[in-house]
């Protein structure tokens, strides 16, 4: 997955995109992984376009609506690339409208959470309260279950550790520090990894010889490229 976010254009219900762009992503896809831009444009498999809205800064909402900030300040900025992901949500105080604005993918659980506080505080009176406390931060992402179902979930830590045995067990040339970065890594996909490895076992060669605290691998750069 190769885009960008950082190009300022025109509001539109049905955005579309250019050859420029398809052209420039490949053009800056193809300087980082050193692959000839007509083989990459033979892999791609769809492209599609969005617009994502960055908020610049809300000093004084408008009078019908009550605004809640995210924690993380957002300053005025120039350039799209330097404005802080941050978020608002808003709350309209004649029809109870609840519009989370702003964000990024790496706070998707936060924003979630913060905006169904808002909601049930907001519309206590209307709803039922929750039986439970919020779950969004305790869902599990991929690699987190093991997908052959042998090893049990219930117990994050031991199946973690046990999942670290066997990889070690199973792939001896690894060195302890390279495993336990697969595992923290990857969870349960450490095993696709490994995959790489066992056909070809020069991809267990570090990026960075003889630094522990860089334990990424040639495999790292294939899964991560596929």
């Amino acid at each position: 997955l190769a885009g960008t976010t950082d190009a300022v254009c025109n509001l539109s219900y049905n955005p579309v995109p250019s050859k420029e762009e398809v052209d420039w992503v490949i053009k800056e896809l193809s300087a980082y992984l050193k692959i000839e831009e007509s083989r990459l444009k033979g892999d791609i498999q769809s492209v599609w376009k969005g617009i994502r809205p960055l908020i610049r800064h809300i000093s004084k909402p408008q009078e019908a609506s009550t605004a809640h900030e995210s924690s993380t300040s957002q300053k005025d900025q120039v350039s799209t690339s330097t404005i802080v992901r941050s978020h608002y949500i808003l709350v309209d105080d004649e029809s109870g409208l609840i519009s989370i604005l702003g964000g990024k993918w790496t706070t998707y659980r936060r924003m979630a959470e913060e905006t169904i506080d808002v909601l049930l505080k907001t519309h206590r009176d209307k709803i039922l309260p929750p039986k439970t406390a919020c779950r969004t931060k305790c869902l599990l992402l991929q690699g987190a279950v093991d997908p052959t179902g042998s090893l049990p979930t219930k117990e994050s830590i031991p199946t973690v550790g046990l999942l670290q045995y066997q990889l070690q067990r199973d792939y001896p040339e690894l060195s302890f520090t390279q495993i336990r970065h697969l595992v923290e890594s990857y969870g349960f996909l450490a095993r696709d990894v490994c995959s790489y490895i066992r056909a070809f076992p020069e991809l267990s060669k570090p990026l960075v010889e003889n630094d522990d605290s860089l334990p990424w691998m040639k495999a790292d750069v294939i899964y991560g490229v596929r």
